[in-house]
């Protein structure tokens, strides 16, 4: 037993190497969203000057942000992704020759390589007389056959996501294996908090882990009717070892909120971002739509039906969660306003789900190795279009789109002229459809390719203001020649709501009445 853990072990490190060495093939090294924008500004604030503001994106007012405390802007975004990538931050300020953006946006392909070995070695633990290549065909099925590889170019939070849920996962599997194992038991809190610390939502995957732990650790031993004496026997030394974790995450949550708007409860989202979608809409454009339809960025799925009754079988926990996992995911997300997850490639919010897929396919991976290959490569395809694509844009996330744009645009227009479904089901752009509105872009002109290259800089700017009080464009963080404090308001790429309008207008004169930003000077690093 101890000798196949190690050689597992080794694998999955290998595999890991395998897997890093594939995303960096295609690495870009940019930011390619305001989404990344704004996680990557938290870094560069807490770095910089020990803040965790996002001031450096006032010129796009609260399309990413909400101002808050001190009248500043704060991000909305979970405050896992900027942890885990302070390091890395840290090190391009530190290494000579390089940039911070550049040595952070190694923290999703690392984070990914991780989840890699952490899938094959859950593959291992369920089904330990399956062939090694199973596991090994599995995990790479996930890593460079689905979604997953083309996130490794961004700054979102979905590789650390992912890597929260199938570390939570892997850890049920060894607590199923090991009930009074109170390291299994603190795994799982820990990574189910770090998930929840990353994206809030994502405490909804806290009931099925629970539950399964109580299943697995509940005491059989007794009468059935004495239900006392259960409650009684359980291993409460166990749970409590998964319990502190958590409570330790939901601080930390609380905490961010009170520090950033000056109420734990509040997470800084508007008042339009609800979950108020169309619920039918929502689940199906997630999974079969032709523009964020989860089936066409993933091919293999198609074949799991194959795989999930042989997996009940030899493991009914851990199928039972990963099909609950799933689920809730598609349920939540379906009800969100934007559902397709904006710019970004395929169904973006579903991308922390799909790891605990692949593990369900590994009884397939064993008994039609050539099958689930061939699909394998196929899903490689078609994220490989991506991976080429998101260098210059995430805007058209659709594999109809990148192959052939114009026969998808013939089809939508003859399928159904003026149906706003298709304007969010559809592969298009909304303002290349009749009976879609085009609506105006919030990003100032070259704005992106400003940000660009003060971030670029490995080394820090001198100061926020020139000596004569007005920002300086040339250097550090500077307002961008457009937009922002230059007297040019951005025109907001959302429905103007009565908060929008009052924030706007409340906080803008703060920062730009004087002509200066509202930000300090930053200490040198």
């Amino acid at each position: 037993m101890k000798n196949r853990a190690t050689t597992d072990g080794r694998i999955a490190l290998h595999l890991a190497f395998l897997v890093l060495a594939a995303t960096m093939f295609l690495w870009s090294g940019r930011l390619h969203s305001s989404d990344g924008f704004a996680m990557y500004a938290v870094n560069d604030s807490l770095v910089r000057y020990g803040r965790y503001d996002i001031e450096q994106l006032h010129w796009m007012d609260i399309q990413q942000g909400t101002y808050g405390r001190g009248g500043w802007l704060y991000s909305r975004k979970g405050l896992g992704t900027s942890m885990a990538g302070f390091p890395l931050t840290v090190l391009g300020f530190v290494l000579p020759g390089l940039g911070p953006v550049q040595t952070s946006l190694l923290l999703a392909p690392l984070l990914t390589a991780l989840s890699a070995a952490l899938l094959y070695l859950a593959a291992r633990r369920a089904f330990p007389h399956t062939p090694r290549a199973a596991a090994w065909l599995a995990t790479v099925a996930w890593a460079l056959g689905s979604v997953a590889w083309p996130y490794t170019k961004t700054f979102f939070s979905e590789p650390l996501v992912a890597l929260a849920t199938i570390g939570a996962f892997e850890r049920l599997l060894a607590l199923r294996d090991h009930p009074q194992s109170r390291r299994a038991a603190f795994g799982i809190g820990a990574w189910v908090g770090l998930g929840i610390v990353t994206r809030s939502a994502h405490a909804i995957v806290a009931p099925f882990f629970a539950l399964t732990a109580l299943f697995i650790t509940w005491p059989r031993d007794l009468p059935p009717r004495d239900i006392v004496r259960r409650w009684r026997a359980l291993p409460w030394g166990v749970w409590l070892s998964a319990a502190w974790p958590l409570m330790v995450a939901l601080g930390l949550v609380l905490g961010y909120n009170w520090a950033r708007f000056g109420n734990p409860f509040e997470s800084g989202y508007l008042d339009f971002e609800t979950f108020s979608a169309n619920w039918l809409i929502g689940i199906s454009g997630q999974l079969i739509s032709p523009g964020r339809g989860l089936l066409w960025y993933v091919p293999w799925l198609v074949l799991l039906p194959l795989g999930v009754r042989a997996a009940w079988r030899r493991a009914p926990e851990g199928t039972g969660v990963a099909l609950g996992v799933f689920a809730a995911y598609v349920l939540l997300y379906g009800k969100w306003y934007m559902w397709s997850g904006g710019s970004a490639w395929g169904p973006r919010f579903l991308v922390p789900t799909v790891p605990l897929l692949a593990w369900l396919s590994t009884p397939i991976a064993a008994r039609r190795p050539r099958l689930l290959g061939l699909f394998v490569l196929l899903g490689i395809g078609v994220n490989a279009v991506a991976c080429c694509g998101i260098s210059t844009s995430t805007k058209h996330g659709s594999p109809i789109w990148a192959l052939n744009r114009t026969r998808c645009q013939r089809f939508l227009k003859r399928s159904t002229p003026k149906s706003p479904t298709w304007c969010a089901w559809g592969c298009t752009p909304r303002s290349t459809l009749p009976g879609c509105r085009r609506r105006p872009s919030t990003r100032p002109p070259c704005s992106r390719q400003v940000w660009s290259a003060c971030w670029r800089s490995p080394q820090p700017s001198p100061a926020w203001n020139a000596p004569d009080g007005k920002p300086s464009h040339s250097s550090g963080w500077s307002s961008p020649p457009h937009g922002g404090c230059s007297g040019k308001p951005t025109k907001p790429n959302r429905r103007i709501t009565p908060r929008w309008r009052q924030l706007s207008n409340a906080c803008r004169p703060r920062a730009c009445a004087s002509g200066k930003m509202a930000h300090p000077a930053p200490n040198s690093f």
